[in-house]
């Protein structure tokens, strides 16, 4: 009975120190710079949460970086192009801009991203997040639409300006960001091995692509319809 008890004290010390180090580096990695510089994308994806996100996705708009820009998330109380203007204080550009307000949460912008991607055809997106959200929002994406390669475009946070372990509300605010982020790794891994094993179980047959029967999401509010030439 004492050999299973320190068995099990064992592995509780190495799941532990894993998390440990596994946070130490989600920490570290927020400081990293994400290699978008000038790369553009078919689309780009900007995840409500902070002002300054919807300025940097209308800035790679303007700079043609891609073609379309989804504002995703979008609070019902600004319903209208003209109430977001005066709340971030920039002008909606009058064409190549849709607002989903179905997302209430990053699962909720994967899915809302996912359906919006499908619907234009795009095979690349720029995801505009906050830096401390960004690993998670890529995890979640990553999971919606495998088939669509991602593009990292992170927006400064006060994570940034400061290290975490000079502030207690700092290092659980990350801390609470970690937990979610293995939560949507774990969700990653499973889909992975749901696909696997559908892929194995239907080797051979051909069945329609799931991105047949996508079309706009309710919450998607668009200026041209698919065709059109965006200027």
């Amino acid at each position: 009975m004492a050999k299973v008890w320190r068995s099990m004290g064992l592995m509780t010390g190495v799941v532990i120190a894993a998390l440990a180090i596994g946070f130490v580096g989600f920490a570290v990695s927020v400081h990293w710079p994400w290699p978008s510089g000038t790369l553009t994308a078919d689309g780009i994806v900007v995840l409500t949460g902070g002002d300054d996100r919807i300025t940097a996705g209308l800035d790679l708009i303007a700079d043609h970086r891609g073609r379309r820009l989804l504002i995703s998330g979008v609070n019902r109380a600004h319903r209208s192009r003209e109430e977001l203007s005066r709340r971030i204080g920039e002008e909606l550009p009058g064409c190549c801009i849709d607002l989903g307000y179905r997302a209430m949460n990053t699962i909720g912008n994967a899915d809302e991203a996912r359906e919006w991607t499908a619907r234009w055809g795009f095979r690349s997106i720029m995801v505009v997040t906050s830096d401390f959200h960004m690993a998670r929002s890529l995890t979640e994406f990553s999971r919606a639409m495998p088939g669509v390669k991602l593009i990292a475009h992170p927006v400064p946070s006060r994570y940034v300006r400061h290290p975490w372990w000079s502030s207690r509300v700092l290092a659980q605010s990350l801390a609470g960001e970690y937990v979610k982020f293995l939560a949507s790794t774990v969700r990653l891994g499973a889909s992975r091995m749901v696909g696997a094993l559908h892929n194995f179980r239907y080797a051979g047959r051909n069945p329609v692509s799931p991105s047949a029967s996508l079309g706009l999401a309710p919450g998607l509010s668009t200026a041209t319809q698919p065709g059109q030439t965006a200027n």
